[in-house]
């Protein structure tokens, strides 16, 4: 479910993170007035299911993120997708992800290493439920 306060804060934190006013954005979005991106910063007005998966494509992060549903912004990338699904630990997981910057020209083999360490000794329960963790990532991720 949208979270209204999460989806509005975001929105503004990105729009200024990337150093554009509201009405370069709304421009950008191909939105009639500026007023509109206001309205989605304070949270008194929502935009339409198709402006929030622009919105998304535009600051290059999940709809997900946007919406409040996850704190992770971006997709995950196949090859780190492969890597996570060769070792396991759940609750650093998300973690290691969080600290990887994303973009075309990342290693991944320091976060390789870091998932080897981290699966050192963990039992077969444990294993288990990040498998059944990773299922439900690629599902999630599937979905947009």
């Amino acid at each position: 479910m949208l979270d209204r306060e999460k989806f509005s804060r975001r929105l503004k934190e990105l729009r200024k993170k990337r150093g554009i006013s509201t009405r370069n954005l709304a421009k950008a979005l191909g939105l009639k007035s500026h007023g509109a991106i206001t309205q989605f910063e304070k949270g008194t007005s929502l935009p339409a299911l198709d402006t929030i998966v622009v919105l998304a494509e535009f600051f290059d992060v999940t709809v997900d993120y946007l919406i409040g549903l996850t704190d992770f912004p971006y997709l995950i990338p196949d090859n780190l997708k492969l890597i996570v699904s060769k070792y396991h630990e759940l609750e650093e997981l998300e973690n290691i992800l969080n600290q990887i910057i994303i973009n075309e020209k990342s290693q991944y083999s320091e976060a390789e290493n870091q998932i080897k360490q981290l699966i050192k000794g963990l039992d077969k329960e444990s294993i288990i439920e990040l498998n059944k963790y990773l299922k439900y990532l690629h599902f999630r991720q599937s979905l947009q």
